[in-house]
């Protein structure tokens, strides 16, 4: 059984933003919940990846982070 207690509750939000931002707009909220004190508020920011591999001219592979939603 999960002890709500325990563990910090809080909502999600979705926050849109600008293609290939992503990174800057995580790093951003990270250190603003620093310097404002809201790491009771803020709990994790978190911006969905996978893992994918091309392979190049040449055979060679690329492995690479992109993000799953467009």
């Amino acid at each position: 059984m999960f002890d709500f207690n325990t563990k910090k509750q809080g909502e999600w939000y979705v926050i849109r933003v600008v293609s290939g931002t992503e990174e800057n707009v995580r790093q951003s909220l990270l250190q603003r919940r620093e310097t404002f004190g809201l790491e009771d508020y803020i709990l994790e920011v978190f911006v969905p990846m996978h893992d994918s591999i091309s392979v190049r001219a040449g055979g060679k592979k690329v492995k690479r982070k992109k993000n799953i939603f467009p």
